[in-house]
């Protein structure tokens, strides 16, 4: 009953169906092709990147395991089937939507500027769909839980928001990103990740740019779409930046270590408690940031840029596929970083910028490189905002601290930590969020004001 990206959900009106959630395969028989039938209730249909054997579209193929397990199936009634040409290219979106059709449609429309843009990135080429199409299977409904999955010649689209205004908005990132690993993950492909093997964790090098540069372009297409103003995306280059300067995990592990940590952190189940907080970044926003600096600093010392980097990566690693539906020359790094300096004409630049901001733990220089581009990057303190969010209350008034404080942080430097109790703060007790905000709003960032607190062994002191 989890209608999203991993798992499978069934209820009386649909099902959404994640593959590897939902059938067993025999070890040893991965290469051979495979046929799937669907008893549907009547009025039910089927959508899927499978192909489909006959026209009732209940039984469908695959050439192999790997193929079967990478096509989510989505089924119900209601379904409203949008299909479009572009480029040579059948799309189709099938969407279950507790709105209004005109919504659906307005969001279709929406999402074929979006599939454009996607396209002229890599100069106006859309990838070779398997079976002629690509298809969006959106679960807009109030029991989906938000998600995106990328997948071959389709993508897995979930969320409860709305079809209109803010969540029109909000969905429609999900698309931007999750149709440019089309490209970018799905063909254009880290051997770390291909073939994938389901009996294990599949360790990356390479998320930070296989996530972190789609999370970079999804935005940047939204802009390039219209689907943003400028300070939409601005906002978004801000919250890149902000992380990277701020994350004290960045210092610590370099976008290729945070990458292989995906299978900790991205939904993996663990009950321990961690210290993320002061030794992660996530490769999304951490690839993201570099991706940034990249189209900046190709921009402006190589009058070149990301696009034709991503351009060159596809026609070398991404648009070669085999007949078994699979990229033929799955890259490495130190295959990105020799296409690198063939964009640049520079092989010394391609070097240094991935030692430093790959292998390395520097930095990107954001604030030299955007200002070339008219924007400055402006350090600012926001009045209250962490502490609240750090502590729990009991039932008898004790405030806790819930989470690892950061480093550099004013409760780490007074070596408070999770699981002591703020006792006083400026003279005043402590029993609900209400006073400790009252107490945050008649200070700035900058002040230093007296705490009382005590640590799980009941000892107390008063520090600053």
């Amino acid at each position: 009953d989890r209608s999203d990206g991993t798992y499978a959900g069934f209820d009386q009106q649909h099902a959404h169906l994640t593959l590897p959630a939902t059938l067993c395969y025999a070890q040893g028989l991965e290469g051979r092709a495979a046929e799937v039938k669907f008893e549907l209730p009547a009025g039910w249909k089927a959508a899927t990147q499978l192909r489909p054997l006959g026209e009732d579209r209940t039984t469908f193929a695959a050439p192999n395991l790997q193929y079967l397990l990478d096509s989510p199936v989505v089924l119900g009634s209601q379904q409203l089937l949008h299909t479009w040409q572009d480029g040579g290219r059948t799309f189709e979106m099938a969407t279950y939507y507790s709105g209004s059709t005109t919504e659906v449609e307005a969001f279709v429309k929406k999402t074929q500027q979006v599939v454009r843009e996607a396209a002229g990135v890599f100069g106006g080429e859309y990838p070779a769909f398997d079976y002629g199409r690509y298809t969006f299977l959106g679960d807009y409904l109030p029991e989906a839980t938000g998600d995106g999955m990328e997948h071959r010649n389709s993508t897995s689209l979930t969320s409860p928001l709305p079809l209109r205004e803010e969540g029109a908005l909000r969905n429609l990132g999900t698309v931007s990103h999750e149709f440019f690993h089309a490209y970018n993950t799905e063909r254009l492909r880290s051997k770390g990740l291909e073939p994938f093997d389901f009996q294990r964790v599949n360790m990356s090098d390479a998320l930070w740019f296989g996530e972190g540069f789609t999370q970079y372009y999804g935005e940047l297409m939204l802009r390039r779409a219209g689907a943003y103003d400028d300070e939409q995306f601005l906002d978004k280059v801000s919250q890149w930046v902000n992380v990277r300067v701020n994350s004290p995990g960045a210092r610590y592990a370099s976008a290729v270590e945070m990458s292989r940590q995906a299978g900790f952190v991205d939904a993996g189940v663990s009950i321990d408690p961690t210290n993320r907080t002061n030794t992660y970044l996530s490769y999304y926003y951490q690839g993201a940031g570099i991706a940034l600096a990249l189209d900046l600093q190709l921009r402006q010392r190589y009058r070149t840029s990301l696009d034709k980097y991503m351009q060159a990566l596809w026609q070398e690693y991404g648009k070669p596929q085999t007949p078994s539906f699979a990229p033929a020359k799955p890259y490495t790094l130190p295959d990105l970083q020799r296409v690198l300096g063939v964009v640049a004409k520079d092989t010394a630049f391609a070097g240094t910028f991935f030692r430093r901001y790959v292998y390395g733990h520097d930095t990107p220089r954001f604030a030299e490189n955007l200002a070339l581009a008219g924007l400055a990057v402006v350090p600012t303190k926001a009045l209250a905002a962490a502490l609240p969010r750090q502590v729990e209350f009991t039932e008898d008034g004790r405030c806790l601290l819930s989470r690892n404080t950061t480093l550099g942080s004013g409760l780490y430097k007074a070596g408070i930590d999770r699981g002591d109790e703020i006792m006083m703060l400026d003279g005043v007790k402590i029993t609900d969020l209400a006073t400790l905000e009252g107490v945050m709003r008649k200070h700035t960032p900058a002040d230093l004001v007296p705490v009382r607190v005590r640590n799980r062994a009941g000892v107390e002191r008063t520090t600053q």
